[in-house]
């Protein structure tokens, strides 16, 4: 009886931490969601013929949320954020671009085609 205890007792604190994870309740860096849960805001971005799409879109993200800009460009250009810190995208000529940012700081923030000089997304970064 005293074998079949310890092996019900390992097995339940053995079933509790499969259940429990190993880490914190955080998201793990790197996997495109805030610490929340929050899953990530994508946009497609399309630059051609001189012009930007979206022009000046607002989007609404919560402070650390991962914003995955999806880029089809026909130019070399350069994707401006003017946040602290700011972040700059280097874009080439080609199809199928992904860059992803995030912003911890509550306000609102431009994202900039420094080649076409538009402004391609007005984000609000709320809680």
């Amino acid at each position: 009886m005293r074998s079949s205890a310890r092996s019900l007792v390992a097995l339940a604190a053995v079933s509790v931490l499969a259940l429990s994870g190993c880490g914190d309740d955080d998201t793990a860096a790197g996997d495109g969601a805030a610490a929340d849960g929050a899953a990530p805001v994508e946009v497609e971005v399309d630059i051609e013929d001189g012009s930007t799409t979206p022009a000046g879109k607002r989007i609404e993200v919560e402070p650390g949320q991962t914003i995955r800009l999806e880029v089809d460009s026909d130019m070399a250009d350069e994707l401006h954020l003017h946040a602290d810190p700011e972040q700059s995208f280097e874009v080439r000529p080609v199809d199928d671009q992904v860059f992803e940012l995030s912003i911890d700081t509550p306000g609102v923030y431009a994202l900039e085609s420094h080649e076409t000089g538009n402004q391609v997304l007005s984000i609000q970064v709320q809680p």
